[in-house]
């Protein structure tokens, strides 16, 4: 991960935060990427809509732009 200076990707189908299985592997994913590299960018994809579960509004999809901790 430290030969990225930036990294950009877009994750889907976060409505499915609700469901364990989901959320552990992208607990995982987030918890490994965010080792080395901060979050400065977040934007919502408005392709895709957004969900409301126990109050809270997510979108289904989001573009997140994180930048190497040494570069921050």
């Amino acid at each position: 991960m430290k030969c990225f200076r930036i990294i950009v990707a877009e994750f889907h189908h976060l409505e499915d935060f609700w469901n364990k299985r989901f959320f552990d592997l992208a607990s995982r994913t987030f918890e490994k990427i965010l080792q080395t590299h901060s979050c400065v960018h977040n934007h919502p994809n408005n392709c895709c809509g957004s969900v409301t579960k126990e109050g809270i509004e997510m979108p289904s999809a989001t573009e997140i732009t994180f930048i190497r901790n040494d570069r921050v």
